[in-house]
């Protein structure tokens, strides 16, 4: 048998480095999560208008005024306006979700988060 010397566990300072290195990483999941939240769900918003026929035919106000309607019924926070933009020179017409968001994380370091899909119209 091996001497109660020899077996030892963890150290102070290791557990001290664990539990720093878990709050770190569960604090950017805190923080970035409703970030990804807000993107899952305004890509399902935007992938289903899409598919939707007669998009195609409609204008850029008309898509953000639908897609608004759907924002405030999914609660996601999203300008419209800055990140949505249409595309009418590609065959078939295209929306393009082009955006960026800034999250503070702890003190003086933030995250900078980019968004970038089209989504074919049906005509």
């Amino acid at each position: 048998m091996k001497s109660l010397n020899k077996q030892r566990g963890m150290s102070v300072y290791t557990v001290a480095f664990l539990i720093l290195i878990v709050s770190f990483f569960a604090t950017l999941m805190v923080k970035l999560g409703p970030v990804y939240m807000d993107q899952w769900y305004l890509n399902g918003m935007l992938q289903s208008m899409a598919d939707e026929s007669g998009t195609a035919e409609m204008s850029i106000s008309d898509l953000r005024s639908s897609l608004s309607k759907r924002m405030l019924v999914n609660n996601v926070e999203f300008d419209a306006k800055q990140g949505l933009k249409l595309n009418t020179k590609s065959n078939p017409k295209t929306m393009v979700l082009d955006y960026s968001k800034q999250v503070h994380i702890m003190f003086n370091v933030d995250a900078l988060v980019k968004f970038h899909k089209e989504y074919s119209l049906l005509p």
